[in-house]
């Protein structure tokens, strides 16, 4: 199971994101983080921050969970249209293996949109989005950058297509598309820090899921 490395995930520099709705707009940019001072950052789990600076998503510890979420949350969807709004991303993460001996590090982050905010889902190759099952019980998207290749836990079987992809996951953990991240010159659990967009225009799939800046 990949829960058995130790890795650390720090999510560093700016997130960023712009929702374009029939109505109006909504933006915010995050240059640094402060989960005790910052309204609008709702940290849970193990993730941590050091006064205005990084975040740490996970502790250094087997089986760590951590979570970040913006708060009071966003409205992708007009409940008197059934419209969805478009949006743009862009953040910049460091996946930092701390067993420098493993040939492989575990488990990986997730970039989500959630309808329930409260729902903690499990460690290791559910990434603390789903639980035991796959699923979350609530309508989720994740794009997710997964650092080990699960086979099974439990009575659950994953898709995974390597320790170094990138996938489009909805409502289930197992990807509905994955891509491996190799052929962009993206190593996740090697690189100092990788930048990514994630992009979506309504009413059309995700368009570009992942654009890599090693």
């Amino acid at each position: 199971m990949g829960s058995s490395i130790t890795t650390l995930l720090v999510l560093v520099g700016l997130l960023f994101l712009n929702l374009v709705a029939a109505q109006n707009d909504t933006s915010f940019v995050f240059s640094s983080f402060d989960c005790m001072k910052d309204s609008h950052l709702k940290c849970s789990g193990d993730s941590s921050t050091s006064g205005q600076g990084p975040l740490n998503l996970t502790a250094v510890t087997t089986g760590s969970v951590g979570h970040a979420l913006y708060t009071p949350g966003i409205r992708f969807l007009d409940p008197a249209t059934s419209k969805t709004s478009s949006f743009s991303t862009n953040f910049t993460f460091s996946i930092q293996r701390v067993n420098s001996g493993s040939q492989a590090a575990g488990e990986g982050l997730a970039f989500v949109i959630l309808s329930n905010p409260n729902f903690t889902g499990s460690g290791g190759g559910f990434l603390g989005v789903y639980g035991s099952d796959g699923r979350a019980g609530a309508p989720t998207l994740a794009v997710e950058f997964d650092t080990f290749k699960d086979v099974k836990t439990g009575n659950f079987t994953f898709n995974d297509i390597n320790n170094n992809h990138v996938g489009l996951d909805l409502d289930s953990i197992n990807s509905k598309a994955q891509v491996d991240a190799a052929p962009a010159g993206v190593i996740l659990y090697k690189a100092s820090s990788v930048t990514a967009w994630v992009e979506y225009s309504a009413p059309t799939d995700v368009q570009h899921p992942v654009r890599f800046v090693p």
